[in-house]
């Protein structure tokens, strides 16, 4: 257990906490949007993560105090979706399969991983909810896959996001300074090592986004028209040809952004196991062109961000996460970074590196 978080949560609370859970943010290299429809993404977890420390209570009673948001309280069956201590109560309800009992809890949340900014600060909060309140009434810890798809739950369920598998598997089960090939359907994967002598650049525009306001579940919705329009259960299983049967051409260019992500992530996991990072970086790049386009989910500062890292030397740059907002991820070669991250700043002021990771 970290001594600050043992610390801190004496001095809020009194005593020591029962147990403690981490779980971590993440940038997606390449594969926004797929997820949700069973596809393929290529995650890299951050240095930055969240940490929970929990106790049990004798009643029902959420008493929690977080770095970002503060001190708070509300009964188990009393949080609202638009509170954060909903993310307590889910966490709770979902891991009652698993044994977790009923009961109050006293929570301290401490995270490094920027809420807004597109590199999973919620699915980091969900993971480290469900291994901490496993620790605290001493669950056996469940298999990492076990513990995303409830992490996964908490959000569907009980904050109204109808996000994908992605965020929850990496921060779960990630290995740092490896990218994982994760086919979202089964949850296998295949770990590959960062291209030698780069990094990703992950930048902040400066510019956060909700993703619980609407926009995200719209294009969730969009994604199911598409796929019921060609036949199939989900865009995953679609072919290329069958976009022309669908009538809506906005729907049409959704279905078209899923599937050739899909190619994309596939093609960009080969370029890396062959360390082709001049192929990396172009499927990054084309991957952005098609959110801003065919998904619409780009805004100004992240096109700017995008043009200005590509100008200045980057590989390959891309919006990453859902949009809207957020951040970029850029492959350049590791020399070339300060400088790049010099241009991103001066093009797009507030903007700053978030992280860079390198094998």
């Amino acid at each position: 257990m970290d001594d600050g978080l043992r610390t801190r949560f004496a001095a809020h609370f009194g005593g020591v906490p029962d147990g403690t859970g981490t779980g971590f943010g993440r940038v997606n290299i390449i594969g926004d949007h797929t997820d949700y429809n069973d596809g393929f993404v290529m995650p890299c977890i951050l240095s930055h993560r969240t940490e929970v420390a929990i106790r049990a209570r004798p009643d029902r009673l959420l008493n929690g105090l977080s770095g970002a948001f503060g001190q708070a309280e509300a009964q188990m069956d009393a949080a609202t979706k638009g509170h954060w201590l909903a993310y307590a109560a889910g966490a709770l309800a979902v891991t009652a399969e698993i044994g977790v009992p009923q009961v109050g809890i006293d929570l301290l949340v401490d995270s490094t991983v920027p809420e807004g900014a597109g590199v999973s600060s919620s699915a980091a909060l969900g993971v480290a909810l469900v291994r901490g309140l496993c620790a605290a009434f001493s669950i056996p810890a469940p298999p990492a896959q076990t513990v995303a798809r409830l992490a996964q739950r908490i959000e569907n369920d009980f904050i109204g996001l109808q996000c994908g598998i992605m965020d929850h598997m990496v921060s779960a089960t990630g290995k740092a300074r490896s990218a994982m090939h994760l086919d979202c359907r089964d949850l296998s994967y295949n770990l590959h090592s960062l291209p030698a002598g780069h990094v990703f650049l992950v930048i902040h525009s400066g510019s956060g986004r909700k993703l619980s306001e609407g926009i995200y579940n719209e294009r969730v919705a969009e994604c199911r028209a598409a796929a019921e329009a060609m036949g199939v259960a989900s865009l995953r299983d679609a072919e290329a040809a069958q976009i022309a049967d669908i009538d809506d051409k906005l729907v049409r260019q959704r279905a078209q952004h899923v599937l050739s992500e899909n190619d994309r992530v596939n093609a960009a996991a080969q370029a890396l196991a062959s360390a082709d990072v001049v192929t990396l970086g172009a499927l990054i790049t084309a991957s952005h062109q098609s959110l801003a386009t065919d998904y619409e989910v780009s805004s100004a500062p992240l096109d700017m961000l995008v043009k200005t890292t590509l100008s200045a030397g980057a590989l390959g740059s891309r919006l990453t996460g859902a949009g809207f907002g957020g951040c970029i991820v850029c492959l350049a070669a590791a020399d070339l970074a300060d400088d790049i991250v010099a241009a991103a700043q001066e093009a797009v002021p507030g903007s700053w590196l978030l992280d860079s990771i390198a094998c």
